[in-house]
């Protein structure tokens, strides 16, 4: 098991736009975001299967997402 530690800049993020996503899922879980990111939202969260999992983020614009 891989262990991931990410180093996050504050400044850079407002609390009320920022999502960070401690618990693993082999896909991104699109239904959550839609739910909870707000337009200009960004959110970090690790990605795949339990042994090879990513960190990635993925920002909000309008109804779109970027990774």
């Amino acid at each position: 098991m891989a262990l991931v530690t990410a180093v996050v800049d504050r400044r850079r993020w407002s609390h009320d736009v920022s999502i960070l996503i401690g618990a693993g899922a082999p896909q991104i879980p699109w239904a959550l975001l839609k739910a909870q990111l707000k337009d200009g939202g960004i959110a970090v969260l690790p990605i795949g299967p339990q042994d090879e999992q990513m960190l990635i983020e993925i920002r909000r614009i309008g109804n779109e997402f970027e990774s």
